[in-house]
């Protein structure tokens, strides 16, 4: 059986970034609740908080 890869919109990543941080509740927890791996949610707040500031679009 083959999965399909999903798509998240650059929005969906900033969001769930803001939730994050918002929220002061653990990364698993919030990725659990969003249905995302804990991974994907720490590259995309990575992305966000990285070298191009809290304005940079995750990828």
């Amino acid at each position: 059986m083959t999965t399909k890869r999903r798509f998240f919109t650059d929005e969906f990543k900033r969001e769930a970034v803001a939730l994050l941080e918002s929220s002061g509740r653990p990364l698993e927890h919030v990725a659990k609740d969003l249905g995302i791996q804990p991974s994907m949610l720490r590259t995309w707040r990575r992305r966000v908080s990285g070298p191009g500031g809290a304005g940079a679009a995750p990828h």
